[in-house]
């Protein structure tokens, strides 16, 4: 029998495919981002997701998670969904961009699938890495574990 991989906050994990939000319907394989909280059993782990997979979020999804009070930032998902994978980003360029959307500075959806902001902003879409602001990221009482 196959040990059961055990993550840690901080590791930086992808989403494998073939699997869907449970909310919306919409296949998130390779999706990337870092864990954040596990529960107790460690079967859930909480995802922030980096810069690169919040600026590939589709707008319309961002949108309905907004009207609908729902986060978009990150996703509670099963430890056998995920694998380990290197990071893209740092910690801080994903809470730039989450910020920068949530203002309206970065539009979601505006990365094609596999491109990359480049740091100096020469294709007009840089991390925005240059500020560091309060994230909601410590508040977990919307988990009940």
């Amino acid at each position: 029998m196959k040990a059961k991989r055990m993550f840690k906050v901080g590791d930086v994990v992808v989403v494998k495919p073939d699997v869907f939000d449970p909310d919306f319907k919409i296949p998130l394989g390779g999706w990337q981002g870092r864990i954040s909280a596990i529960n107790p059993s460690h079967t859930v782990l909480r995802i922030d997701w980096d810069s690169i997979t919040l600026q590939q979020m589709p707008a319309d999804i961002v949108e309905r998670c907004q009207s609908e009070g729902l986060y978009w930032h990150y996703m509670s998902l099963y430890a056998e969904e995920v694998e380990l994978t290197a990071a893209r980003d740092t910690e801080k360029d994903a809470i730039a961009m989450f910020k920068a959307i949530q203002q309206g500075r970065v539009s979601p959806g505006s990365l094609e699938a596999g491109e990359a902001p480049e740091p100096n902003g020469k294709n007009g879409k840089a991390l925005l890495t240059q500020s560091l602001w309060n994230f909601p990221r410590l508040d977990y009482a919307d988990h009940i574990w």
